[in-house]
């Protein structure tokens, strides 16, 4: 279950999450790049339209269609800065999909999906506006006594411990919708929450991630 924190109370919101079943985790593999590549651009804005200069880019590689993640490529994005305009580039940049991830600082950012062509160059625009929270627990089911378990979100490639009890807190997230995964140590995945959704400057609540439904 998801709950999102407004200043007028709280809003419950439906989550499903899918869990996964093996007889040993292994480690999951990652997605194949392809050798063609292209350039991405981009300018970053605040909230009264001014360019921001020197926030941080991070490109992801959009992982989330894939139902596999790769370990050894967890925190593996390029990253820029804006120059004084508040543009950034990168070049070359392999075709396909993509989360532009931006912090300005001051709790502000964004998140941007787009996708790279082939031999073109493709450009994209930020609008940094406060960013939110995602804090919840891991159901009890799979958080037992003595087993260490993580909490990857693939849009942003973040992969933090979970708690004793099963309990987590992503700060600075920006405004979006976002897939939680619920990984063993060893890479293997138990649980994804798919659509969980952080709002500009608000907490978000995930209760017992990895039971069948929320």
């Amino acid at each position: 279950m998801i709950r999102k924190l407004l200043a007028t109370g709280a809003v419950l919101l439906p989550c499903i999450c899918l869990l996964f079943f093996c007889s040993s985790e292994q480690p999951v593999a990652g997605t194949e790049t392809g050798t063609e590549t292209g350039t991405l651009t981009g300018s970053v804005y605040d909230a009264d339209n001014s360019p921001v200069a020197n926030a941080y880019v991070f490109l992801h590689e959009d992982r989330t269609d894939t139902g596999r993640i790769a370990m050894d490529n967890i925190h593996s994005a390029d990253s820029t800065w804006t120059d004084s305009d508040g543009a950034f580039r990168f070049d070359p940049v392999s075709a396909g999909d993509y989360f532009v991830e931006i912090n300005a600082g001051d709790s502000l950012g964004v998140v941007v999906s787009t996708r790279v062509p082939e031999r073109e160059t493709e450009s994209v625009v930020g609008v940094v506006e406060p960013m939110g929270s995602i804090v919840g627990t891991i159901d009890s089911a799979l958080a037992t006594p003595g087993r260490q378990l993580y909490v990857y979100i693939a849009e942003l490639e973040r992969f933090l411990k979970a708690g004793p009890a099963g309990s987590f807190s992503i700060l600075n997230v920006p405004y979006g919708n976002f897939s939680l995964y619920i990984m063993t140590q060893s890479g293997g995945i138990l649980a994804e929450c798919d659509s969980v959704p952080v709002r500009k400057g608000e907490q978000t609540i995930v209760e017992s991630v990895g039971t069948a439904s929320g």
